[in-house]
């Protein structure tokens, strides 16, 4: 059975870069992203997919942008086996191998071309090497012993050669004394002389034998089946892990980028104000005073000890469905509406406190309207509660030629960000500037590049998380976000949520009103990583950034005094 035949049938997730290229996106999209990264992975979609031409296509132009990538190599060798080019992709295993001379997977997928080439011996030593770099690498270790058995049994088949019509049938007492000098064959004592032709001729017909032959044949290939899928898991784990190390290196040179620029711009503004109000002083000496009255300096934590929390708001939003039927994603919008329950019926948010925006009424002009002009601003009062929930599409900043980050509203364009996106350093601003609270719980289950179905799944997953880090910095506040910025945040295949708004809530409804979101934030935590690992085999792990200091907030604590909400908005 050849075992590549069972490695193509196997299916993966594709990324949204993938899916948005090949639903007709824009061009200026499609450059954006043309680098030696996104090669890749369309590569592995297009293998994945069946593919394999357009897969050595993309994956050789990712090599012409990096030479030295040896998941490229081990990728197109993966390609190459598709259309039985086995020379060819023994040639870039060799070359994976001389870049990453400890890869396993690849001494185990040599092995294997060798073992269907019929060369055993070769096989047999690729596969040790294998063992060598991963010794619980089982499916090296189970395709070595299926090798060593067929070489017994061509030995066996050379030094006993069997009559192709035997001219006398085989009597039952001449079976069990070859029978025996066959055991005994094996075990290394000597055969009675006389005894090979008989054995192997009785051996042969006996359909006792022949069953045994066959029950053995159907379990080597369940066992080199299983091989295969544990190789092709391995691998793909080891070029996950490879493109997300990459990917965080990325983030974090880029978050750099903008903390320094919104450093910079910030000193500007804050400049200007102080000319426009007549104050002399350098932007380094003003910096943090236009939002504290001049008692707090940049990095300075927000003191909230011991103030009781006079009334609470909540400003919820969530995109599924988008007018660029493209971007549609599956539970966002139903995460929201949860979340929005949940803080009605059991987090005492009073109903008119709570504001919900889902699909078409989370235009990017509703949005910022409810945020900095015609809702939060004149409602949220010092000492008040502010909690805002965002799940939608996010952008990397390196799809921006300025390199800002951006939330999707539901009118949103991709290849025009800057005309219809949510820039995340202006909603940083609106809330540090507008809202009147100093205590602002951001929430963000939103992501990178969009999303990807996956053939057969329930879910989607999203790719590359926004830099809590630098909310956080940019707002003074508390920011929780659905994973570290160079993780997936997954949706669940058990339940119609993402795992990280499912796990949220349940943690927040814990204790009840005496949970503290500390605590909550330590459940949610723990319950994400260990049921994204238990479905997917991959790392989820959410992130909490603040700025404050003093007691623990419980979020579902009652309000002390309570103010009506507004009923007509102007």
């Amino acid at each position: 059975m050849n075992r590549m035949a069972i490695s193509t049938k196997l299916k993966v997730m594709a990324c949204t870069l993938a899916l948005a290229v090949s639903s007709g996106y824009s061009g200026a999209m499609a450059a954006w992203y043309d680098n030696e990264n996104t090669f890749l992975d369309r590569g592995k979609q297009s293998y994945n997919s069946g593919a394999f031409d357009q897969a050595i296509s993309q994956l050789s132009e990712c090599l012409k942008l990096n030479p030295n990538r040896a998941d490229a190599y081990y990728w197109r060798a993966m390609a190459y086996q598709g259309i039985k080019q086995q020379d060819k992709a023994l040639k870039d295993l060799d070359e994976a191998i001389r870049l990453a001379p400890d890869s396993a997977t690849c001494y185990l997928n040599r092995g294997l071309i060798y073992s269907n080439q019929g060369k055993l011996e070769a096989a047999v030593e690729q596969f040790e090497e294998a063992l060598r770099y991963d010794g619980n690498l089982n499916e090296a270790e189970i395709n070595k012993k299926f090798c060593l058995k067929e070489i017994e049994k061509q030995r066996i088949a050379k030094e006993n050669p069997q009559p192709t019509q035997p001219s006398t049938p085989v009597k039952s007492s001449v079976l069990a004394v070859t029978a025996s000098n066959t055991a005994a064959a094996h075990a290394g004592a000597p055969r009675t002389a006389g005894s090979t032709t008989a054995a192997a001729t009785a051996l042969g017909n006996d359909p006792k034998w022949l069953k045994l032959e066959k029950e053995l044949e159907v379990k080597a290939q369940k066992e080199r089946a299983e091989a295969e899928r544990l190789a092709l898991a391995r691998a793909k784990a080891e070029a996950e892990n490879a493109r997300l190390a990459l990917k965080a290196k990325e983030v974090e040179e880029r978050a750099e980028r903008e903390k320094a620029r919104h450093d910079e711009a910030e000193a500007r503004r804050i400049a200007m104000a102080a000319k426009v109000k007549g104050k002399p002083g350098t932007a380094t000496e003003t910096r943090g005073a236009a939002e504290t009255g001049g008692e707090e300096t940049a990095g300075a934590a927000l003191d909230i000890t011991n103030r009781p929390v006079r009334d609470k708001w909540a400003l919820i939003i969530g995109i599924s469905n988008f007018q660029d039927k493209n971007l549609n994603l599956k539970y966002p919008a139903k995460d929201a509406r949860d979340f929005h329950d949940f803080l009605i019926k059991e987090a005492n948010f009073a109903p008119d406190h709570v504001k919900l925006l889902v699909d078409e009424k989370a235009t990017r002009a509703n949005i910022l309207s409810e945020l900095g002009d015609k809702w939060l601003p004149r409602v949220a009062n010092p000492d008040d509660l502010v909690l805002i929930y965002i799940s939608s599409h996010g952008s990397a900043s390196d799809m921006d030629i300025g390199g800002v980050n951006y939330l999707l509203a539901h009118d949103s364009q991709v290849d025009s960000l800057y005309a219809s996106g949510l820039p995340m350093q202006d909603l940083t601003r609106i809330i540090k500037g507008r809202v009147h609270s100093d205590r602002v719980v951001l929430v963000l289950d939103a992501c990178h590049s969009g999303a990807a179905e996956a053939a057969g799944s329930k879910g989607l997953y999203r790719k590359g998380n926004l830099d809590a880090e630098a909310v956080a910095q940019g707002t003074g506040q508390l920011v929780i976000s659905s994973s570290q910025p160079s993780q997936v945040s997954w949706e669940s295949k058990n339940y119609q949520n993402s795992v990280f708004t499912r796990c949220l809530i349940e943690s927040l409804r814990k204790n009840g009103s005496s949970t503290t979101l500390g605590d909550a934030f330590q459940n949610l935590k723990d319950r994400v990583q260990e049921e994204v690992l238990r479905e997917r085999g991959v790392m989820q792990t959410p992130v909490l950034k603040t700025r404050w200091k003093g007691n623990d907030l419980r979020l579902s604590t009652p309000a002390v005094s309570p103010r009506p909400g507004l009923t007509d908005t102007p």
